[in-house]
């Protein structure tokens, strides 16, 4: 766990070395249309917003479902106090129990498992899975768009069947390893949250294959940074593509034209003409601030 959190912080290392690579917005997409453009850097963190992890809950031995129903029926979750306390208090009630010991599971036994008691350690895993997911299906929309290239493009072999296609194996692998996790993590917290209507809350089998989700989710971050380590954007590809869809300014004009021309909402008027030159569109509203783009850069 603390190699998939040290993973995370090269993560946000990374997408900021991506960002630096790009000089202006890029052109934003709704319903596969073309929209307002975007700043790259807070599109791509908003992909990984919030990716801190909970430690799950591992122990070496005795049956998650002991440790389930516990807790449910006492408020307790170590097996050790739980034993002592239950000892101390029938040892003098009971002929015959001065002198027991207490056993409890210990580091002899050696069946690794993960509590499923710890829910937080699910939710946040499933969560953050799905985040790094849009993460990879960001990344690999923007090689499809060639405004992000892999740096080892013509050695890589493309299909099997088309020797022109590059995959971004990378990423189409991250993005694999991401939804094994979520559906590992969400199996074993649904399987562990229905008793049945027995004192044993748990599934053996699935609870001994729950670590698998932890490990996909460390192999996903992992093929996510190898992908973007191997890609850079193409500040070129990003300018063509933003002078190739003038449309994408609508928005932006619509509201100029209210807030610094101090017209009416040309809406209507917009969207019979939207823009259709995307430098003379930037030009005229090249003094207002908050899309103020560099001459280098039309």
């Amino acid at each position: 766990i603390n190699e998939i959190n040290d993973l995370f912080r090269e993560l946000e290392l990374g997408i900021r070395e991506l960002s630096r690579q790009v000089n202006t917005p890029i052109l934003g997409h709704t319903h596969g249309q073309p929209a307002t453009p975007i700043m790259l850097g807070p599109y791509l963190r908003a992909k990984s917003r919030h990716i801190n992890l909970v430690k799950p809950e591992f122990r070496l031995g005795g049956s998650n479902g002991q440790l389930s129903a516990l807790k449910m029926a006492t408020g307790m979750s170590d097996f050790r106090e739980f034993s002592k306390l239950w000892v101390q208090k029938v040892r003098h009630r009971i002929d015959g129990l001065d002198d027991i010991q207490v056993v409890t599971p210990n580091d002899r036994v050696g069946l690794l498992q993960v509590g499923p008691s710890n829910e937080t350690s699910f939710l946040s895993a499933m969560s953050v899975s799905l985040k790094m997911r849009a993460l990879c299906r960001a990344l690999w929309d923007h090689c499809q768009r060639k405004i992000l290239l892999p740096i080892s493009e013509l050695a890589q072999a493309g299909s099997s069947a088309m020797p022109h296609k590059i995959n971004p194996i990378d990423f189409e692998n991250a993005e694999g390893c991401f939804t094994n996790a979520y559906h590992i993590m969400i199996n074993s917290l649904e399987a562990n949250a229905d008793s049945r209507g027995l004192r044993d809350l748990s599934n053996s089998v699935i609870n001994r294959h729950m670590i698998e989700g932890w490990v996909y989710l460390y192999l996903g971050v992992k093929s996510l940074l190898r992908g973007m380590s191997k890609s850079s954007y193409s500040q070129t590809m990003i300018n063509k593509e933003l002078k190739d869809n003038p449309s994408c300014l609508t928005e932006l004009l619509r509201y100029y034209i209210q807030v610094e021309e101090g017209r009416d909402d040309p809406y209507w008027q917009l969207k019979k003409n939207p823009p259709n030159d995307f430098v003379k569109t930037v030009k005229r509203m090249s003094n207002w601030e908050i899309f103020n783009l560099e001459e280098n850069h039309e």
